[in-house]
């Protein structure tokens, strides 16, 4: 199944806002699923990304708000 979001959309899971960083098709990604980034880091840096299944991952209807 293709995937009806993209790579670097913003994404709501629950209340948890999100940014899809790949879909099924790309590496570890199971089908139906995506790969979003809740902006975690593990211990040695690395970014902590979970699979969800797309159904749950609704596109943001606001626009990401830009900060100095």
């Amino acid at each position: 199944m293709q995937s009806q979001l993209t790579r670097g959309q913003f994404v709501s899971v629950g209340n948890s806002p999100g940014i899809v960083v790949a879909i099924y098709g790309d590496a570890d990604v199971p089908e139906d699923h995506v790969a979003v980034w809740y902006g975690e880091a593990g211990t040695d840096g690395a970014p902590r990304v979970r699979t969800v299944p797309e159904e749950y991952a609704l596109p943001l209807d606001k626009p990401a708000v830009y900060y100095h």
